[in-house]
This record gives structure tokens, C-alpha cells and sequence, in this order.
């Protein structure tokens, strides 16, 4: 799969709904996909990206508890970005997509 420089340039920004703050994302970033609107199945291919995105970057992203949050929080809005965009049908994809957003915008 091809990510466009448009999808890329959306992964920018963390965006925060109301109410939350970095300080809770380990939790809110799992509250951000269950608050999400998608269907059960969605949810469930959501979460498993998620985790299994989470597996593969945690290692880089240190110690740093406000580091952690913010990756968190960064790769569950790139995961609803790429879901809202059709890619919900395989956790499989949809985690190797976020991936290579996210390895697109650090510079890897």
C-alpha cells in the first residue's frame, strides 16, 4: 500500500478531543478508539493494530512517561485517520500502514 503525501501531511498533528490531556494517553489512547465510531468488528481490527503497533514501536520510544503518552496518542490518530480512510478490514494492514506513517514522519 502507498501512503500519499496528503495522509502523511494529516499525521502532523496529535489531535486531543475535549477533555483529554497527555498526561492520560496509555488510557486515552485506547479511549480515543473505543470512543470512535465504527462498528463492533471495526473496533476489534482497531485494537489489534493498535496493540500490535504499540509492540513494535514501545522500544523506541524510551522511558519517558509524557514521550510514551504522546506516541500513543500519535499512533492511535494515525489509526483512525487510516480507518476513516477505508482501512479497517485487516489489523495486519491497517498496523503495517500506520507503521510506515509513522516511520515516514520521524524520518526513518
Amino acid at each position: 500500500m502507498l501512503i500519499t503525501d496528503t495522509l502523511q501531511e494529516r499525521c502532523h498533528t496529535v489531535v486531543l478531543p475535549s477533555g483529554f490531556s497527555v498526561g492520560d494517553a496509555p488510557m486515552k489512547a485506547r479511549q480515543l478508539l473505543s470512543g470512535a465510531s465504527f462498528a463492533p468488528d471495526q473496533l476489534r481490527v482497531l485494537f489489534e493494530a493498535f496493540d500490535a503497533a504499540w509492540a513494535a514501536t514501545a522500544a523506541g520510544v524510551g522511558e519517558n512517561p509524557q514521550a510514551i503518552e504522546a506516541a500513543r496518542l500519535k499512533l492511535a490518530n494515525v489509526l483512525l485517520m487510516l480507518a476513516r480512510n477505508g482501512n479497517v478490514d485487516d489489523p495486519e494492514r491497517l498496523k503495517n500502514a500506520a507503521l510506515q506513517l509513522l516511520s515516514a514522519r520521524s524520518g526513518r
